[in-house]
């Protein structure tokens, strides 16, 4: 068995710490596990299949605009049964929404992007098959 059993979580920095765990919250079922008590709080929100998201307080300091095929980390991927059951689902709490539907019809894989309340990076996926 390898040491190595899976990402257990993600930080996002953010401006409003509060505000962001809370609309992910609303959005995926995100439940609070965590809170320093700081002001502003570091927090750890869990999905109900246990990977966690930590919301930590920026430094102030603003990324400069980066290019979509930039070096790092760009986006996260939510699993989601019923694609357009998320859309409708994150059409009420108006994201931005980035492009349109892409649908593969070789691998059945569905997958759209959008923007969260701070413009970060996430898409809903839909799979016939798991990888």
């Amino acid at each position: 068995m390898s040491v190595f059993q899976g990402i257990e979580h993600v930080g996002l920095v953010c401006k409003d710490t509060t505000g962001m765990a809370k609309w992910y919250a609303e959005v995926f079922g995100l439940k609070e596990v965590y809170n320093n008590r700081k002001t502003p709080p570091t927090l750890f929100y869990k999905a109900p299949n246990g990977m966690m998201i930590e919301f930590v307080p920026t430094g102030g300091k603003a990324s400069l605009p980066f290019d979509e095929k930039d070096e790092g980390w760009r986006h996260i991927a939510v699993k989601v049964v019923n694609i357009q059951s998320a859309m409708a689902k994150l059409d009420e709490r108006h994201v931005e929404w980035i492009g349109d539907l892409k649908e593969s019809p070789q691998t059945g894989v569905k997958a759209r992007f959008f923007r969260d309340p701070e413009g970060n990076i996430l898409h809903i996926i839909e799979r016939s098959s798991p990888l």
